[in-house]
């Protein structure tokens, strides 16, 4: 069987569960598509789920959903990064809808504005739409985007913006959080008072937005900088810990909450607080702390108490070595042609393999690694070519390649590139796998390399226009939840978040429970990528691998 035949082979069963849910039976009224548009929306396929609401919307014109669908075409467009489109089609829905529908499509053009910094524009969709009217997830997401819209206003604009509607106490929240800041104490009390009176308990839950409760229940603890040294960066976690906490408590009623503590950035802070959580039974795990040194000073209370901490971004190796209780997140750190070679020898049985490369260091650097990997493992690079970045034309390349009839053609090139050779390697009859590093990782190969790069193999690495299945989904439930992309940190943060959390759905109750999660795992696929639990549990993995499969892109397990 050739190489490219086993390739296929290996991942139609994975490529058959992934894609179900995007595939459609056309009952003639639209309804299927949209149906199974929402399915794809929600995986963060939005190029499929737009097509499929596109086609709904086409089939469906006197649909009572029909304003639905197009909100839903216009969430996938957002997520494509269309953002004009987005807020055109949402602003039309707002204009023609009524009650719950018109209530999201404010939320969605509130949350396009915000992400372009149009806060003043952000503010008043939110203010006209009713809460009531969403449902309570979405009620939640409200508040929160308009506590970060209301952050983006002067004091003046905040001033014009108060009303008798939904968004006062916010306002009056911000205002005198404001005044205080810049050190007018006697405008803050007076409208802290005036919040008082008119909506009591407001502050109380609302102000700094931080928890400092604790629950009797059992709860895991975030413990980062959220104020001083650092901030910045926890803010990044503590966004992607959030999430998908958030995300978990939708599905499940039994989520242990989540506690966060501020360390303020001072050593001092940090060790009151792994005292305070080690004696309180309550706790039975921690995320956090930052940095390396802060999980290191952490370290001696974590093993004093038998507490669990898993630092989501630290990056010493020493960590490793600091015993029980003490874990950090590494992302796989692989070389990308590493990869790709490893699989197209091991898994894709391939035994000739050929390269195609630019002129570019990068992709002349990963050639050489790549056939120095080839060959390493017993199989042979039979042809290199190369070309220069402004060539189109590539017969000449592939005809010299084809002549030595290689089974895998290795293109460490750029989406665009590719989508400009696979076509020509076909119309020349050179009929190998298509491997590829992350510069293959973007929706173009899709979009334009179409039926071409079927088959094609390649690596991931993080970024907001990733393809991998994992990290698309994140940066689409983030982009919902917030309003703008995603940084490394926030998926790490996620990822942190996701092992205790499966950990607690698969019965950890206590300590030992979570701990035994903690070194018994073995490598993780998330939103960052492929990770490891320190160095404990499984040697370092490869980048996360995807192919192009039925017009999808699939995870290669």
């Amino acid at each position: 069987m050739s190489c490219w035949r086993r390739t296929l082979a290996m991942t139609a069963l994975a490529a058959a569960f992934t894609s179900i849910s995007c595939r459609t039976t056309d009952a003639g009224d639209g309804s299927a598509q949209a149906e199974q548009a929402e399915a794809c929306l929600e995986s963060g396929q939005w190029a499929r789920a737009a097509d499929l609401y596109t086609e709904a919307i086409g089939k469906g014109s006197g649909n009572p959903s029909l304003q639905e669908w197009r909100l839903g075409r216009a969430e996938a467009w957002l997520g494509m990064g269309r953002t004009d489109e987005a807020l055109a089609s949402a602003d039309s829905v707002a204009v023609e809808s009524r009650s719950r529908t018109r209530a999201s499509a404010l939320m969605l053009v509130a949350r396009v504005l915000s992400a372009s910094g149009r806060w003043s524009r952000a503010a008043d969709a939110l203010s006209s739409l009713d809460p009531e009217d969403l449902r309570a997830g979405d009620a939640d997401e409200a508040s929160a985007l308009l506590f970060e819209v209301l952050d983006g206003l002067t004091p003046e604009q905040l001033a014009a913006l108060r009303s008798d509607d939904w968004c006062e106490p916010y306002v009056l929240l911000a205002l005198s959080e404001r005044y205080a800041a810049s050190g007018e104490a006697a405008r803050a009390s007076m409208t802290e008072a005036e919040l008082d009176r008119l909506y009591p308990g407001f502050r109380e839950r609302w102000g700094g937005g931080i928890q400092t409760g604790r629950p009797e229940e059992g709860y895991i603890a975030l413990v980062l900088p959220v104020t001083g040294d650092g901030a910045s960066y926890a803010a990044q976690v503590e966004a992607g810990v959030r999430l998908r906490f958030e995300r978990a408590a939708d599905l499940s009623p039994d989520v242990p909450e989540l506690v966060v503590l501020d360390t303020g950035g001072d050593g001092g802070r940090l060790s009151s607080i792994a005292t305070d959580l080690g004696r309180d039974e309550s706790c039975l795990a921690v995320i956090g702390p930052l940095t390396s040194g802060e999980t290191e000073a952490f370290a001696p209370f974590a093993q004093d108490y038998g507490l669990p901490i898993l630092a989501p971004a630290a990056t010493s190796a020493d960590i490793d070595e600091i015993g029980d209780y003490v874990h950090r997140l590494v992302p796989a750190g692989a070389e990308e042609a590493v990869t790709v070679a490893e699989y197209a020898v091991r898994r894709a049985g391939c035994e000739r393999l050929a390269i195609l490369h630019s002129y570019t260091s990068s992709s002349v650097t990963q050639s050489e690694q790549f056939a120095a990997t080839v060959e390493s493992m017993g199989a042979q690079v039979v042809r290199t070519e190369a070309f220069a970045t402004d060539d189109t034309d590539f017969r000449s390349q592939i005809s010299s390649i084809r002549a030595s009839r290689p089974d895998g053609i290795f293109i460490p090139v750029t989406a665009y590139e590719a989508v400009q050779i696979a076509p020509q390697l076909r119309y020349y009859s050179l009929d190998a796998v298509i491997l590829g590093t992350s510069g293959l990782d973007n929706e173009a190969v899709l979009r334009l390399g179409g039926e071409y790069m079927e088959g094609a193999v390649f690596t991931c690495s993080f970024g907001a226009g990733s393809t991998y299945p994992p990290t698309s989904s994140f940066v689409f439930h983030f982009r919902r939840r917030y309003g703008n992309d995603p940084s490394i940190l926030a998926a790490q943060g996620y990822d942190a978040a996701s092992v205790l959390l499966d950990a607690s759905s698969e019965g950890a109750d206590d300590r030992s429970g979570f701990e035994r999660a903690l070194t018994s795992g073995g490598s993780i696929r998330g939103a960052s990528g492929i990770c490891t639990i320190g160095a404990r549990t499984v040697s370092r993995v490869s980048l996360p691998l995807v192919m192009v499969s039925d017009g999808e892109i699939v995870s290669v397990e």
